[in-house]
């Protein structure tokens, strides 16, 4: 019996972590990368530094 709530424990425990991880909002947030939005906003940027697309 003491093996089996051994090895169940820290598993549940390890479930609600990533439980807890996928369900975080900034997960899909990477900073590093440009943000890109329906008004074109990253084309402007490059136009108004004279780069071509």
């Amino acid at each position: 019996m003491i093996d089996l709530i051994a090895l169940v424990i820290p598993h549940f425990v390890m479930a609600i972590a990533v439980w807890r991880l996928v369900r975080r909002d900034d997960l899909d947030d990477d900073p590093a990368l440009p943000r890109h939005d329906s008004r074109g906003e990253a084309a402007r940027n490059r136009a108004a530094q004279g780069d071509k697309p």
